[in-house]
């Protein structure tokens, strides 16, 4: 793991969370979710 990844935990609305990210793919997998919840 990188040093300055997984150092601290916070809950944030799906936008924030992805500005936030340190990983570009994290933040990439973050902005998927909205195109992946199941709507019922």
């Amino acid at each position: 793991m990188a040093p300055r990844e997984h150092t601290a935990y916070v809950w944030l609305p799906w936008r924030e969370a992805a500005d936030r990210c340190f990983s570009p793919s994290n933040a990439e997998a973050i902005l998927w979710l909205p195109r992946l919840a199941v709507r019922e």
